[in-house]
């Protein structure tokens, strides 16, 4: 009895294992998915900042308005992307 009881402890291991893998392999591949929006969101900030600093629109102020409120929701958008990075790093152990 005691060969089937070890033998059935190490099915139960190797699936462990496997699922492990297998959800390690997701948080890897959803942290490498944050790190791209994350990018994507730091090139529009740059780019609105750059946007902003441009006369015809400091000279529009609904333009500026805009851009500014778009900023804003930007760099929002990045807070949170970045606190899920940092979340996911964290369970990742890395």
């Amino acid at each position: 009895p005691k060969p089937v009881k070890q033998e059935e402890s190490s099915a139960r291991r190797a699936y462990r294992n496997r699922r492990q893998k297998s959800e390690e392999n997701r948080l890897k591949q959803e942290l490498k998915q944050l790190e791209s929006t994350i990018a994507s969101y730091e090139e529009t900030a740059a780019a609105l900042e750059e946007e902003i600093a441009l006369p015809e629109v400091c000279g529009d102020y609904k333009l500026m308005a805009e851009k500014c409120a778009q900023l804003d929701e930007t760099k929002g958008l990045l807070a949170r992307a970045y606190d899920d990075w940092a979340a996911l790093s964290e369970e990742l152990g890395t």
